[in-house]
């Protein structure tokens, strides 16, 4: 919260909470947004992500966009029956792969 100082033309800032980063991201995540390249697509790459994502249940959206960059092509994929945790772990795991990049919402 921002207001003027007592008797002066300067702003004040007072802090009205204080929460932990992790938990900020657990509870205001929304979705996490995970682009495949279509040329690095395969069963062993979709394998992966599918541990990494069932060994990390939560409450945001799992969204896959998959991407052909030579036609420019995208494909937006919505998953109705899998929600995921933004921990650490699964957005290291993401990045480590080829191909693959992710987005937190």
């Amino acid at each position: 919260k921002t207001q003027n100082r007592w008797n002066s033309d300067q702003l004040e800032f007072k802090p009205t909470g204080i929460r932990y980063l992790s938990e900020i991201r657990e509870k205001l995540c929304k979705e996490l947004l995970i682009i495949l390249d279509i040329a690095s697509l395969n069963e062993h790459l979709v394998a992966r992500i599918d541990e990494l994502v069932k060994a990390h249940p939560g409450t945001c959206n799992l969204l896959i966009k998959v991407v052909d960059n030579d036609q420019r092509i995208e494909v937006g994929l919505l998953s109705r029956s899998l929600r995921v945790a933004p921990a650490n772990t699964l957005l290291n795991g993401l990045r480590l792969l080829d191909g693959v990049h992710c987005k937190v919402a």
